[in-house]
């Protein structure tokens, strides 16, 4: 997949994590759920930590595959990709069982330091919403995270990440999916991309009442096969 003149696809490795977790902290910052996520929100220090961990398994967990654009004039990293391969539990292969106990374990360390400033209820709930959204295509590609920096937007770099998704979906005989958010909803919507299903979580009980919040609604989306538009 040809990028803009100037820029260049490349593997992200670990000198890589603290650009992209920057990256993944802007993008994520504005979320509204943030605010009963983490207990005494503003809590930065905790979204970075969450970030940071995120962007790690990216790069480390063989199912994942973390790409960066670099500017080769400024040598600068100005976006991120993360994508991974998405595999029915039926179809697990025992080492990858065994790497699912692992960090089921390491999750369960992590609940015990984290539980003074994270809110796990609503963590439980997010992830029940996930689980609802199920798997209707098998085996898939699955984009987990994508960002360009604002100075390097609309230049076609997104649409250029999307296409090498694709590519390598094609490749693998994949279909190619994305959980999105509300904030992204409309970006996959203008490149093609159709919801499957939906899950909502009702914000409203983890907020005070009258307070303004309702449904947070997160959208698995295809690619059809007809590709990007």
């Amino acid at each position: 997949m040809e990028f803009p003149q100037g820029y260049v696809l490349e593997s992200a490795t670990s000198e890589d994590i603290p650009t992209l977790t920057d990256f993944l902290v802007k993008s994520k910052r504005h979320l509204v759920f943030n605010r009963f996520l983490y207990k005494n929100w503003p809590n930065e220090e905790q979204l970075y930590a969450n970030c940071k961990a995120t962007v790690s398994n990216g790069i480390y967990y063989p199912e994942m595959n973390s790409l960066k654009v670099v500017n080769t004039t400024t040598n600068k990293t100005v976006a991120y990709l993360l994508v991974a391969r998405v595999v029915k539990p039926e179809y697990l292969t025992p080492a990858d069982a065994r790497n699912e106990k692992r960090r089921e374990r390491r999750d369960a360390q992590e609940r015990n330091k984290r539980a003074g400033v994270i809110n796990f209820a609503v963590v439980d709930t997010m992830l029940e919403a996930i689980r609802r959204l199920g798997n209707p295509e098998g085996d898939h590609l699955e984009i987990k995270h994508i960002y360009v920096e604002p100075s390097s937007r609309k230049l076609g770099i997104g649409t250029a990440l999307l296409r090498e998704c694709l590519d390598r979906a094609v490749w693998e005989g994949l279909r190619l999916t994305v959980n999105a958010e509300p904030n992204h909803h409309e970006w996959f919507l203008r490149r093609g991309f159709i919801d499957v299903v939906v899950s909502d979580v009702d914000l409203r009980q983890f907020a005070p009442e009258h307070s303004g919040y309702g449904q947070f609604r997160i959208s698995k989306m295809i690619l059809p096969r007809n590709g990007l538009q």
